[in-house]
């Protein structure tokens, strides 16, 4: 069954807390929380969200963010998801598959 979508109000500030998958590291270096910061705020631009805080954890990442309509906060969520998750599995040569042994032999 589909995910029901969240609620989402254009022009009203909102806080997200996104938690990594089975508690793994969401950024492993400052590497990871550069290129993390760099693709939120391309994507947070490219859909017309407003960021106003953020705090990036180990585990999880917190924003307050207004968006400009009900569909931008998803759209951009969805986007820097696709972008930084593929980035980073690249990057430390993981499958994206978050079971046993998801990381790939070297």
């Amino acid at each position: 069954m589909a995910r029901l979508p969240r609620l989402s109000v254009g022009g009203v500030p909102h806080l997200l807390v996104q938690r990594s998958h089975q508690r793994q590291a969401v950024f492993i270096d400052d590497a990871d929380r550069a290129l993390f910061h760099q693709l939120l705020g391309e994507a947070a631009r490219s859909e017309g969200v407003a960021l106003h805080a953020y705090g990036l954890f180990d585990g999880e990442v917190r924003l307050v963010a207004t968006p400009s309509t009900s569909e931008a906060l998803g759209r951009m969520m969805q986007s820097l998801g696709r972008r930084y998750g593929g980035a980073f599995n690249r990057r430390h040569r993981r499958t994206g598959d978050c079971g046993k042994g998801a990381f790939e032999p070297q």
